[in-house]
C-alpha cells in the first residue's frame, strides 16, 4: 500500500469516526432515506418517498378493527403494542408510528411491511395486515410473538442450543436471498425466540433488494450509499467501500456465530476509531478454547474479502450443521487426547518395574486408540481424531522399538498417516538386528535339531559302542592274547583312525548339527585321551590294571560333569565307572570285563537320552535343580 493511499484511508476513517462519534456500536444505524424502485415518471412525482406516501393514502383505515393494549416495545420512530383483532378474536402485535415521529417514518414503515410481507417463511415473523390509524399513518399488524430477544438468551444458553437457533436463522436468510433480499442488520437483538423455541428474524427495516422486482416498492442495494447497519457486527463493505450482496449477510451471520463462540460481538470496541479499525481488519481473533472446526467456520464467514466467505447462507448452514453432527466425535477425540497425554507422560516415567509399566502402557494405549477410532467412525474426516491416533501410534511404536520388538512396531507404524522419518529409521535398525538374531536362532535351532542326520548318528554310536565295549571284553575273554600297553595303544590308534575316517566320509551329515558334532568330537577325544593315558602309563612303567583304573576314573569324571551340566541320566554310568574302580581294586583280574560292562552301561544311557530327545524329552542336568523357581 502506498503512503498516499494509507493517508487517504486514515483520513476517511477519521471523518467516519467523527460522524459516528455518538453512535452506540450495538444500535442500528438507519439511513435517512431508502429510495423505492418506482420511477418518478411512473407516478408523476419528484421525490421517491412520495411513492410511499401515496401508497399510504390508498391503505384501508382499520383502527376500529383493533383493540389496542399494552406497549410491547418502542423504537426511534415506532411503537409496538399488543392488540386484539376483533374479527378473529386473536391477539396480534401492531407496529404503529410514535406521536412524535418525523415525516419520513411512514415511508420507512411501509417499506418494511412490503419486504416482510414478501417473505413468507416459518422463521420470519408473519405480516397479517397493513392499514392506517385514525391520523392516516401506517399500522402494521404482525403475529404476536411471546418470547424474548435472542440477545437476552445467547449468554445464558449453551453452545449447542445457540447453534441450533443459528441454523434456523440461516434458513430464514437463505429464503430471503432466494428472493434476492439482503437484511443488512442481522444480530441477536433482531432475532426473537418464542416460548416454544420458535425462531423469528425481525426488523427488515433497512433490507434492500438486489434486483428490481417490478413492483416499485423495494429499495435497490445499488442505490443505497448511506451508512446503515450495526457497527458491532458490520461487514467491511458496509462502511461504503464495496457493493453489497448476499455475502454481506453471510458476514453478519458469521458475526453472530462469533458472539456465540466468544460471548461478545466481533467489533465491540471502546472507541469508534478502534471499532472502525476492527471492521476493516477482519477477521477478529478467536480464543484458544473455541473448537477448531467452529473457529474455522467463523473465520471463513468473517473473511474480509467477500469472495473468501461462504457463498450462501445455505453453505454456512451446512457447515454449522456439520459441526453439530461432529460434536460427539469431537468429544470422543478430546477424551482420547487426554489419554494420549497421560500415555506420553507414563512412557517418560521409570520403567524399573517392567511388567507393571507394560500393563499400564497397554491400558492407556488401548483406551486412547479405541476413543480415536470411535471418533473417526462417527466423523471420518475428524482432524483431531486422526492427529491424536497418529500420536498414540507413534508413542507406542517408539515404545515397542525401545523393547526391540520390530514386528509390533512395524504394524503400528503402518497405521500412521505420515510416519516420522526418525521412527522409520529406528525401525530399520531394529529390524536388521532382529533379522540377525533370527538368523542366529535359526542356525542354533538347526544345530540342536536331533532329527537331522539321525540315521548317520545312530550308525556312528552303534559302531563306537560295539568297538569300545568289544575290545576290553575280547581281551578279558581271551587271556592268552596277553594284551599289553603296546597292543592297547595300537587298538586305540586304530579306533581313532576309524572315527576320523567315518567323520570324513560322512562330514556332510555327521558334522551338520551341534548334536552330531558334539558326539563325534566327544568320541574322538575320549578315545584319544584313553590312548594318551596308555602311552604315559607305559612310559612311566605302570601296569595295565593301574592304567585302566586311571582311565576308568577319568571316564567317571567326564560322565559326572555331563550329569551335572548336560543330562542327569549320565549319573548312572558315573556310578558304574566308580563301581568299576572298586571292582578292579578288589579283583584286578576282572579289570577288562568290568571296563566292558561299564562301557555297555554308558552307551546304553547315551542311546536312552538320544531316543528320549526324539520324543521331546527335555535335557536337563543336576545343576538345573538349583535354578530359582
Amino acid at each position: 500500500m502506498s503512503a498516499d493511499h494509507a493517508t487517504r484511508g486514515s483520513a476517511t476513517d477519521q471523518a467516519l469516526a467523527a460522524t459516528l462519534a455518538t453512535t452506540n456500536p450495538e444500535a442500528t444505524i438507519r439511513p435517512r432515506a431508502l429510495d423505492s424502485t418506482i420511477s418518478a415518471d411512473a407516478v408523476d412525482i419528484t421525490l421517491p418517498d412520495e411513492v410511499a406516501r401515496k401508497a399510504s393514502g390508498e391503505l384501508e383505515p382499520f383502527a376500529q378493527r383493533l383493540a389496542l393494549g399494552t406497549t410491547l416495545g418502542e423504537g426511534g420512530m415506532a411503537v409496538v403494542r399488543v392488540a386484539t383483532q376483533r374479527s378473529l378474536g386473536r391477539e396480534v402485535a401492531v407496529k404503529m408510528m410514535r406521536p412524535d415521529a418525523t415525516d419520513d417514518a411512514s415511508p420507512r414503515m411501509l417499506r418494511e411491511a412490503w419486504i416482510t410481507g414478501a417473505l413468507e417463511h416459518p422463521n420470519i415473523v408473519p405480516v397479517h395486515d397493513l392499514g392506517t390509524d385514525e391520523q392516516g399513518r401506517p399500522m402494521l399488524v404482525l403475529k404476536r410473538i411471546e418470547g424474548r430477544p435472542w440477545s437476552e438468551l445467547i449468554r445464558e444458553c449453551g453452545l449447542e442450543w445457540n447453534l441450533q437457533t443459528f441454523v434456523h436463522v440461516c434458513n430464514a436468510i437463505a429464503f430471503a436471498h432466494s428472493r434476492r433480499i439482503v437484511h443488512r442488520d442481522l444480530k441477536p437483538a433482531n432475532i426473537m425466540i418464542g416460548g416454544f423455541g420458535e425462531v423469528y428474524v425481525l426488523d427488515w427495516g433497512i433490507a434492500v433488494s438486489l434486483v428490481d422486482d417490478g413492483s416499485g416498492r423495494l429499495p435497490l442495494a445499488k442505490d443505497c450509499t448511506e451508512l446503515a447497519g450495526t457497527l458491532a457486527y458490520m461487514a467491511p463493505e458496509m462502511l461504503g467501500n464495496a457493493p453489497l450482496d448476499e455475502r454481506t449477510d453471510t458476514y453478519l451471520l458469521g458475526a453472530i456465530l462469533f458472539e456465540i463462540a466468544t460471548g461478545k460481538p466481533p467489533h465491540l470496541c471502546k472507541t469508534i476509531e478502534t471499532t472502525i479499525g476492527s471492521i476493516r481488519a477482519t477477521p477478529p481473533v478467536l480464543a484458544d478454547d473455541v473448537p477448531a472446526e467452529l473457529a474455522a467456520i467463523v473465520r471463513r464467514a468473517l473473511a474480509k474479502a467477500s469472495g473468501d466467505r461462504y457463498a450462501s447462507a445455505d453453505d454456512l448452514h451446512a457447515a454449522v450443521s456439520g459441526f453439530l453432527e461432529h460434536r460427539g466425535s469431537a468429544a470422543l477425540a478430546h477424551e482420547a487426547g487426554e489419554q494420549v497425554n497421560e500415555l506420553e507422560r507414563h512412557l517418560a516415567t521409570d520403567r524399573s518395574d517392567a511388567s507393571a509399566h507394560r500393563v499400564r502402557t497397554y491400558q492407556l494405549f488401548g483406551q486412547s486408540r479405541f476413543g480415536f477410532q470411535a471418533a473417526l467412525r462417527a466423523w471420518p474426516d475428524n482432524p483431531a481424531a486422526r492427529e491424536g491416533l497418529d500420536r498414540a501410534l507413534t508413542a507406542m511404536a517408539s515404545y515397542e522399538l525401545d523393547l526391540g520388538d520390530a514386528r509390533a512396531a512395524s504394524v503400528l507404524i503402518a497405521e500412521i498417516t505420515s510416519p516420522p522419518a526418525a521412527l522409520t529409521e529406528r525401525l530399520a535398525v531394529v529390524e536388521r538386528g532382529a533379522a540377525d538374531r533370527e538368523k542366529r536362532l535359526a542356525r542354533f535351532e538347526a544345530d540342536a535339531d536331533v532329527n537331522t542326520s539321525g540315521v548317520i548318528r545312530t550308525c556312528f554310536l552303534v559302531l563306537c559302542g560295539l568297538v569300545w565295549c568289544a575290545l576290553p571284553f575280547v581281551a578279558g575273554a581271551f587271556p592268552a592274547l596277553e594284551v599289553g600297553h603296546g597292543m592297547s595303544i595300537l587298538a586305540t590308534s586304530a579306533m581313532v583312525g576309524g572315527i576320523v575316517a567315518f567323520g570324513w566320509v560322512t562330514r556332510g551329515a555327521m558334522l551338520q548339527t551341534a548334536v552330531n558334532r558334539g558326539i563325534f568330537l566327544t568320541a574322538l577325544l575320549g578315545v584319544a585321551l584313553h590312548g594318551l593315558v596308555e602311552a604315559v602309563a607305559w612310559a612311566i612303567g605302570l601296569d595295565m590294571v593301574l592304567t585302566h583304573m586311571i582311565s576308568v576314573g577319568l571316564w567317571a569324571g567326564c560322565t559326572g560333569i555331563a550329569a551335572v551340566f548336560l543330562d542327569r541320566a549320565m549319573l548312572l554310568p558315573t556310578l558304574c565307572f566308580l563301581g568299576t574302580i572298586a571292582a578292579i581294586a578288589l579283583r584286578p583280574a576282572t579289570h577288562l570285563m568290568a571296563m566292558s560292562a561299564s562301557c555297555v552301561v554308558l552307551f546304553g544311557v547315551v542311546f536312552y537320552i538320544y531316543r528320549m530327545q526324539l520324543h521331546g524329552r527335555t535335557i536337563g542336568g543336576l545343576a538345573d535343580k538349583l535354578r530359582p523357581r
